[in-house]
């Protein structure tokens, strides 16, 4: 016995480090580096038509998702200029163009689409946008579990000279002249770049607060996620800045930095995952805590243990019971029926009560005078009309709580459920309703 609490004990002591590296290295969301956060990016279309016949020209951006990790997602962050198009047309309402020379499309109409693949996409629609920004806000017609949550945090100096890395479909990557995709607007058709966050600026006029990078940002990426490199969005790719002398070009990249974009969601009420690295983490410190009181209550256990297995040895002669002493029972005829246990009430209207619990009935404890052999006065709080019963089957004596309003309670606190026999031993103590109403379980002395 002891052997086997000494390893339960290293067990739990080898098993604290490891719970701790798997909770502190994890994500709620299952996103654990950068590339993992591709699962949360989509295509933004703008398509032409009036519902049959469609324009050849179409405008597309990148978009992810936010919301809860866990829950399926319905919320888009983009760029306000890949939805701009879609906003001029009236916003999905029927317009017509002419076009000159006599041609003119009646009732054309934009629509918005998120695409997961090439054959697969949902309608999209406004929610909210902000053009100075240059964000949008888009909720897909239903929630979907083809994407996940990404996880938003604010950029800080400190991120400076950090690894990002750009998310996105880039207009290049489906150049038929180029290349000839298999498919396209898929996991795999995503393409990551990855550079330095340069500096954290404030747009000169509008106040916008922006990242810029020397990580490449191309016609396609914008509106995707700029991401840490465990996964976290800290921007979204906007825009390339393009400054020529002479023969030499300069480019610079820009994205809206998350602080724009968490203003934008907590204006409008949209629930989305935060992180700050330098947040206490609450849940790790409980499971800390209890994987503390785990090892202790198996310290305490092996030093009871341990001790009462030493006072046992060199005891000379038996402890005596501990009081009260229950009363001796007066020599009675030998009862076939008597099992040889024992309840007797040790606090409560039933205190100093002492009676033996049948071979062939059980034992039912409650108010109701007609259906208990085991009764507790009227009024007695907590206590039902039929509380429990204690029976014997096999010379084992069991207990079943019958489904009373306040529970019945094998001490220190355990509580029954309602129709489950629980075995008891002699010393084993319990109660119904409340501690007030307390028993022992005893055995039969002597004759």
């Amino acid at each position: 016995m002891k052997k086997r609490l000494f390893a339960f004990l290293i067990c739990a002591l080898i098993l604290v480090p490891t719970l701790l590296f798997g909770c502190s290295s994890g994500s709620a969301n299952g996103v654990k580096s950068y590339s993992d956060a591709k699962n949360g990016v989509v295509v933004v279309e703008e398509r032409f038509g009036n519902g049959s016949d469609w324009l050849d020209v179409a405008a597309f951006g990148s978009g992810f998702f936010i919301g809860t990790p866990g829950e399926d997602v319905q919320y888009v962050l983009t760029n306000h200029h890949v939805i701009s198009d879609y906003l001029a047309l009236d916003a999905g309402k029927p317009v017509d163009i002419d076009l000159g020379d006599g041609v003119v499309l009646d009732g054309l109409k934009a629509y918005l689409r998120v695409y997961f693949d090439s054959e697969d996409y949902a309608n999209a629609y406004i929610v909210a946008y902000d053009e100075t920004k240059d964000i949008a806000l888009l909720r897909i017609e239903k929630p979907t579990d083809k994407r996940i949550p990404l996880v938003l945090q604010k950029p800080t100096d400190d991120n400076v000279g950090d690894p990002v890395y750009v998310l996105g479909f880039p207009g290049i990557a489906d150049d038929g002249d180029l290349i000839d995709p298999t498919s396209r607007w898929g996991l795999s058709d995503m393409s990551i770049t990855s550079g330095t966050l340069s500096r954290l600026v404030t747009e000169s006029g509008t106040g916008v607060r922006r990242i810029q990078t020397d990580a490449s940002i191309q016609h396609g990426n914008s509106g995707g996620p700029m991401v840490t490199a465990d996964g976290k969005v800290i921007g979204i790719n906007t825009l390339t800045a393009i400054s020529a002398e002479g023969i030499d070009i300069e480019k610079t990249n820009y994205a809206v930095s998350t602080v724009e974009v968490m203003e934008l969601l907590d204006k409008n009420n949209i629930k989305y995952e935060k992180y700050d690295p330098n947040e206490v983490d609450v849940g790790l410190i409980i499971l800390i805590a209890a994987i503390a009181l785990v090892v202790i209550i198996a310290v305490v256990v092996i030093i009871v243990v341990v001790g009462k297995k030493s006072n046992k040895t060199a005891a000379t002669a038996p402890m005596p019971e501990p009081a009260p002493v229950p009363p001796v029972e007066p020599r009675t005829p030998v009862n076939s029926d008597d099992s040889g246990f024992r309840v007797q009430g040790t606090s409560g209207a039933l205190s100093g009560k002492r009676v033996y619990v049948s071979r062939s009935q059980p034992l039912v404890i409650g108010r109701d005078r007609d259906s208990c052999n085991l009764t507790v006065p009227e009024g007695t709080p907590g206590v039902s009309r039929q509380h429990c019963a204690l029976s014997v089957k096999d010379g084992r004596l069991y207990i079943e709580d019958l489904g009373s309003s306040h529970g019945t309670f094998i001490a220190p606190g355990r509580k029954l459920a309602a129709k489950e026999p629980i075995e008891l031993h002699a010393g084993d103590t319990f109660y119904i309703g409340s501690p007030k109403e307390s028993f022992v379980i005893d055995v039969k002395r002597g004759q």
